[in-house]
């Protein structure tokens, strides 16, 4: 296989990781919202916390993995700043996503299950978190299509005569 076509299967598994990460936070928040509607907590929180650990887990490692990947093999600059950018937000946020997160939904499913109700700060922590966490997914995928470039000034570019 040619580094072009190892860059291709990179770039692939990359998009479908960010892409399927940003569905996973969807179906989060929409799962915590309900449970702010006073949903069954019994059934809304297990849920979510099988989708954390099945499905947030593997897909923020495999964004976080392939995108360093293809910055080698893509020969792109570390020092570019729009890489260093998305490099930055999915280093803290595939973090935070199977460091925080995923625990703590485990932790009110385990309570939710045996009490059969969950806190008011646990439900709004739970809303946050997806909310923020798409809005840097969202952030990354615009990055990764736009590519800003540092723009030159026009007065330093010569003129022709």
């Amino acid at each position: 296989m040619t580094v072009w076509h190892s860059r291709r299967a990179l770039l692939v598994a990359h998009v479908l990781a960010g892409a399927g990460l940003f569905g996973a936070d969807v179906v989060l928040l929409v799962l915590a919202a309900s449970g702010l509607d006073a949903a069954a907590p019994e059934t809304v929180y297990p849920a979510a916390a099988r989708i954390g650990t099945l499905v947030i887990q593997p897909l923020a490692a495999l964004a976080l993995v392939s995108g360093v990947a293809l910055t080698v093999v893509g020969r792109r600059s570390w020092s570019t700043p729009w890489i260093l950018v998305k490099l930055s937000v999915t280093v803290v946020l595939a973090g935070v996503l199977v460091t925080v997160l995923v625990p703590r939904l485990g932790a009110v499913a385990d309570t939710a299950a045996s009490h059969g109700q969950v806190s008011d700060a646990d439900r709004r922590a739970l809303v946050i978190a997806p909310a923020i966490s798409s809005t840097l997914l969202a952030v990354n995928a615009a990055l990764g299509v736009v590519k800003p470039r540092r723009r030159t000034n026009s007065s330093t570019v010569p003129q022709p005569s």
